[in-house]
């Protein structure tokens, strides 16, 4: 029999992709993303100091052979019969598998492996520690052995020899099945002595969550995109091979050549918002700060820079981090209009949705709760995975889309393994520009979290933008000392300048013992004579009503009104 990796139930009836099929349409995912993304990948090769065509070959290798676990007696019944069962954890198995196949290894650290060791299951320090519970598989072989040599052919026929050489793979016999479980132990302690050697931890994150993140685009959507098949599906047949179409829809890409245009519109840009020497969308620096004051188009010189940044830096992807959850939705709903097409404001929010995602911050506690859910290691994505990964909270979770409006803890969780697709999620970071709004907001210990971040994001080359409407020199001062790359602040000193009102101190009473101040009350009446408009705020009911009984007397239009 084929051996099958996805069963998908619809009507009352098992429908089946073969694991030759499964793995062609995750491929046909990956050729794509290197379509679009090619300058992004030879960027992040450059910033680490790595072969392009041994990264790209990497990637090949990591996908093709993300489930190859499952080529297992037990996984075949149980798939055929409906089931599933966490005592044969397919990625674990397939570290069997792999250690017999002799193929070089991007790092020092098995990237590659790791991956695939926790592409069902987020890797922490615990995982599989303990095997109680598990039982001892039986490998197919010979199916096994044609699945290593197919991947030659593969190779050819999806056109990877565009980008990187590849002359197949050569597997050694499995060792015999009674050492299974010292194998398996071994080969975790390695892993784990391997990285911990690793003297530079930011670097060994960076690499391994891109190549994770690229993993999980390529299996979560292909697994995606055979659901949706089923579901559209009316033949006879059960079972099929590679089913995707148009695997370009899930590597989007926002290529705008005039940013201007798209954000400002028609408007003329403010004097520190032109594209000059010396001015944030001039100079496109990679580390910068923007102080600027509220109703000045801080948003929109922070988005046409990252835009420019995104282009110069070949980078693919915008974040803004925001302060909270209600300026997040605007944000959010601002920038959909901004990238959408339509007649109305409600119809380009909606085209715009393609491009812009959003995403909340959530509570410790129920990220704890959410992560300590996440531990156990699922045998393949469920139907409630397949709907969840299709919908915009999980792609704003993850920072799926070009554009991203998320709050400032769930940035700062992605770094931390704060949620249970954090790693997803920071592989989609590395090649991102991140604009953080409103800096001055937060207090003092999330002030402390992003100080922190910013060093990471130092270590990383991940360029960034800090605004607000008030920066404080302390926080220059400290940012400055964390990096000394970053430019500016940038200041629109037009606005800064700007006195949109004045407030005037003085020592004379309106009221005093139900005595009116004449003249404050000529003031008013001529103010308003004027066409202005005034606010009287007294601290009692009693004035006011003096007040107001005065006023109405003196105003010609209050007059002709009843009161």
């Amino acid at each position: 029999m084929v051996p099958l990796a996805k069963a998908v139930s619809y009507n009352n009836t098992l429908y089946f992709q073969t694991l030759k099929g499964h793995t062609i349409d995750s491929l046909k995912i990956l050729k794509a993303y290197i379509e679009t993304n090619y300058d992004v990948i030879d960027q992040f090769c450059s910033r680490w100091g790595l072969n392009k065509e041994s990264f790209l070959k990497s990637l090949f290798i990591t996908i093709y052979f993300h489930d190859i676990g499952k080529l297992t007696k037990q996984f075949q019944e149980n798939i055929r019969s409906g089931r599933s069962s966490q005592k044969y954890p397919h990625a674990l198995y397939s570290q069997f598998i792999l250690n017999e196949i002799d193929f070089p290894s991007l790092l020092d650290v098995s990237v590659e492996k790791t991956a695939i060791l926790g592409h069902h299951t987020q890797l922490h320090s615990q995982l599989y520690a303990e095997y109680e519970g598990l039982n001892k598989p039986s490998f197919l072989e010979k199916n096994i052995g044609v699945f290593v040599k197919d991947s030659k052919t593969i190779y050819s026929e999806l056109e990877f020899y565009k980008w990187f050489s590849f002359n197949g793979l050569n597997i050694n016999s499995l060792p015999e099945t009674r050492k299974f479980w010292g194998i398996l132990g071994d080969y975790r302690n390695e892993l784990i002595i391997e990285a911990s050697l690793f003297e530079d931890k930011e670097k060994l994150k960076s690499i391994f969550c891109y190549i994770f993140s690229i993993l999980k685009i390529c299996d979560d959507y292909s697994s995606a995109e055979f659901s949706d098949f089923i579901h559209k599906y009316n033949g006879n047949t059960h079972e099929f091979d590679s089913v995707i179409k148009d695997p370009s829809k899930y590597v989007l890409r926002l290529c705008i050549k005039n940013p201007y245009e798209i954000v400002l519109k028609k408007n003329t840009p403010y004097e520190y918002q032109r594209d000059e020497p010396n001015k944030l969308c001039g100079d496109v620096p990679f580390y910068c700060m923007l102080f600027a004051p509220c109703g000045r188009g801080k948003t929109e010189t922070a988005l046409i820079w990252a835009l420019k940044a995104m282009k110069k830096y070949n980078r693919n992807k915008i974040i803004f981090a925001m302060p909270t959850q209600v300026t997040s939705n605007a944000m959010w709903e601002r920038f959909c209009e901004i990238f959408g097409q339509g007649k109305t404001r409600e119809e380009r929010i909606e085209s715009g949705k393609k491009y812009v995602g959003l995403f909340h911050g959530k509570s410790f506690i129920k990220l704890k709760s959410e992560k300590e859910r996440q531990k156990e290691e699922k045998e393949d994505l469920t139907t409630e995975d397949l709907e969840e990964i299709k919908g915009e909270n999980f792609k704003g979770n993850i920072f799926f889309k070009p554009i991203t409006v998320t709050t400032i803890d769930h940035l700062i969780y992605s770094f931390v393994h704060g949620f249970s697709q954090a790693d997803f999620a920071l592989g989609n970071l590395q090649n991102a520009v991140i604009v953080f709004d409103e800096v001055h907001y937060y207090e003092k210990n999330t002030l402390e979290h992003i100080i922190t971040l910013l060093e990471l994001l130092k270590k990383m080359r991940i360029p960034h933008l800090l605004m607000s409407g008030t920066l404080p020199e302390f926080f220059i001062h400290t940012v400055k000392e964390i990096n000394s790359e970053y430019s500016g602040p940038y200041k629109d000193n037009e606005g800064l300048n700007f006195e949109p009102f004045k407030i005037v101190f003085s020592d004379k009473k309106l009221v005093e013992k139900r005595r009116i101040n004449k003249g404050i009350i000529e003031e008013i009446v001529k103010n308003y004579n004027k066409g202005l408009i005034q606010f009287i705020i007294l601290n009692t009911i009693e004035r006011s009503k003096i007040i107001y009984e005065t006023l109405i007397k003196q105003l010609p239009q209050c007059k002709k009104q009843n009161r």
